[in-house]
C-alpha cells in the first residue's frame, strides 16, 4: 500500500513539473523589439500649415481651420529590391524559383509591415490629432516560400516559424505653434515661431509569438487534405502607457523663405505590462477576440520600448504661388543607439489650380542608397485629396509604401 502511495505522489510531482514547463511564469527574455515607426514617412518639416498637420509640430503656424484624415501602409523586406521583384514577376520559371530560394536566409524573409492611420484637426494655432500606429517584425520561413513557389509535395511537412513581434498603439497628440513677436521685430524677421507638441499613448496591443505552425498535405486514395498543427507560445499585452514631446522652431527671413528645425520624440517611451500566455494548442480553438480576453494565463514581466528620436533641419523656398522647392536633413536615433541620416530634396506644385503634384529624392546613409516619393491628387476650393507612393532602401531589399489622405482647410 505504501509503495502504491509513493508511486501516486511521484506521478503527481512529475505531472506538476510538466504543467509548469507548459505554462511559463514570465514572458521570454527576447520579447523586446526596437520600434522604428513613429514619425511620418512622407513630408518634410518645412511643410507648414494645415496642409501637413500630420508631419510637423510647426504645422499649425499657418491656417485658420482644417481637418484631414488618411492612412499610410508600407512593408519592407530584407531580401528583395524592387528590381528583383519586377524580374521575378515577369516570368517565374524553375530557374528563377531556385534563385529566389538561394537568396533567402536560413530564417526566411524578414518582413516589417507598418500602419499609420488617423485624423487631425486644426483651429488657429492649436492642433489635435489621433492615430493608430502599428509595426511588426516577423519571417516568411524558407519552407513556406517553397510551398508558395512550387506547391504541395506529397506528405511533406512545411514549417512556419514567424518569430513575430508586433506593437499597435493609439497616439493622441495636442500641439500649438505661436509667434514670438518681440524677437521677430528685434532681429528683424518676417516671422519667428515656436512649436510644442505632446503625445499621449493610452491604449495598445503587444504580441510575442514563439510558435511553430506546421502544414502537412496528405493524399490518400479516398481524400486530399491539409493537416495543421500549432505549437509553442503566444504572449499578449493590452496594457500600455506612453508619452513623448516634440519641439520646433521656425525662422522666416522673408515672405518666400522658410527655415525650420524640430526634435520629435523627446523622452518618448512606451511601457507594456499585464501579459497573458496562450499555448499554441489553444490557438487552434480561438475564433473571436472574446476568446483572447477570457482565456490565457497571466504571466510576470514587462516590455519597455523607447520611441525613435528624430531631429530635422529644413528649408523651403516659394518660387511662385503654385511652385515651391524644399530640402531636409533628418537624423534618426533608435534605442539600440543605431542612427542614420536622410537627406531629401523635392518640389511641390499645383498645376491649373486643381492638380497638386509632389516629388522628392532621399538618400539614406544606412544603406548608401536612394529612395523616392511621388504624389498627386485633386484640389477643389477648400477640399483636397492626395495619394502618394514611395520606395526606400531596406537592407538587401526595399520598403514600399503608399498613403492616401483628404482634407478641408482654410
Amino acid at each position: 500500500m505504501k509503495r502504491q502511495l509513493w508511486l501516486v505522489l511521484l506521478a503527481c510531482v512529475v505531472l506538476s513539473q510538466l504543467a509548469l514547463a507548459e505554462s511559463p511564469t514570465s514572458i521570454p527574455v527576447d520579447s523586446h523589439f526596437v520600434l522604428s515607426a513613429f514619425n511620418s514617412t512622407t513630408g518634410t518639416v518645412t511643410d507648414l500649415g494645415v496642409k501637413s498637420l500630420h508631419s510637423s509640430v510647426l504645422a499649425t503656424r499657418k491656417g485658420i481651420f482644417g481637418i484631414d484624415g488618411g492612412v499610410n501602409l508600407s512593408a519592407g523586406n530584407d531580401t528583395f529590391g524592387s528590381s528583383n521583384i519586377n524580374r521575378y514577376f515577369t516570368n517565374l520559371d524553375e530557374n528563377l524559383k531556385n534563385e529566389i530560394l538561394n537568396l533567402i536566409g536560413p530564417d526566411g524573409i524578414k518582413l516589417t509591415p507598418v500602419l499609420n492611420a488617423g485624423s487631425r484637426f486644426q483651429l488657429g494655432i492649436l492642433g489635435f490629432s489621433g492615430r493608430v500606429i502599428g509595426e511588426a517584425s516577423g519571417y516568411l520561413s524558407r519552407d513556406f516560400v517553397e510551398l508558395l513557389l512550387k506547391g504541395n509535395q506529397l506528405n511533406r511537412t512545411y514549417s512556419l516559424d514567424p518569430q513575430l513581434r508586433a506593437a499597435f498603439m493609439g497616439d493622441a497628440k495636442a500641439q500649438v505653434a505661436f509667434r514670438i513677436p518681440f524677437l521677430s521685430k528685434l532681429l528683424p524677421l518676417e516671422d519667428l515661431a515656436l512649436g510644442i507638441g505632446y503625445h499621449y499613448i493610452p491604449a495598445g496591443l503587444y504580441m510575442v509569438a514563439d510558435t511553430e505552425i506546421n502544414f502537412t498535405p496528405i493524399y490518400t486514395e479516398n481524400e486530399a487534405k491539409i493537416e495543421r498543427e500549432i505549437t509553442g507560445d503566444l504572449f499578449i499585452s493590452q496594457t500600455v502607457k506612453g508619452s513623448a514631446l516634440d519641439l520646433g522652431l521656425l525662422v522666416r527671413p522673408n515672405k518666400k523663405l522658410y527655415l525650420a528645425a524640430s526634435v520629435d520624440g523627446l523622452n518618448g517611451v512606451v511601457k507594456w505590462s499585464n501579459f497573458k500566455h496562450y499555448l499554441g494548442e489553444e490557438l487552434n480553438n480561438m475564433q473571436t477576440w472574446e476568446d483572447i480576453n477570457t482565456r490565457g494565463t497571466p504571466v510576470a514581466g514587462e516590455v519597455i520600448q523607447k520611441l525613435p528620436l528624430t531631429t530635422k533641419l529644413g528649408v523651403r523656398y516659394d518660387l511662385l504661388n503654385w511652385l515651391s522647392v524644399n530640402s531636409e536633413l533628418k537624423h534618426t536615433k533608435l534605442e539600440d543607439n543605431s542612427a542614420w541620416l536622410n537627406v531629401t530634396a523635392g518640389t511641390d506644385m499645383t498645376l491649373l489650380w486643381v492638380l497638386p503634384l509632389k516629388a522628392s529624392l532621399t538618400y539614406d546613409s544606412r544603406f548608401k542608397q536612394f529612395g523616392y516619393n511621388l504624389g498627386t491628387g485633386l484640389k477643389l476650393l477648400f477640399w483636397e485629396v492626395n495619394c502618394e507612393g514611395y520606395k526606400r532602401p531596406f537592407g538587401s531589399g526595399d520598403e514600399i509604401g503608399a498613403a492616401i489622405s483628404t482634407s478641408i482647410k482654410f
